[in-house]
């Protein structure tokens, strides 16, 4: 189903492949995507505060 919707011209920069939308309901799509938004915001937050140390402390 993935492989024809993409060969047909379907959209590919969704969150999830057009299958998952059949085999989940509404909530749990909402759950999943809450779900992985805060893992991605904490994978940024840990980056900055990794890179903090590294940054000038003025711009020329």
């Amino acid at each position: 189903m993935d492989i024809n919707c993409y060969f047909m011209g379907g959209n590919c920069f969704g969150l999830f492949p057009p299958s998952f939308y059949y085999t989940h309901t509404q909530e749990e799509i909402e759950l999943i995507k809450y779900k992985i938004i805060k893992e991605l915001e904490e994978i940024i937050k840990r980056y900055d505060s990794d890179n903090e140390k590294e940054k000038p402390d003025k711009v020329l």
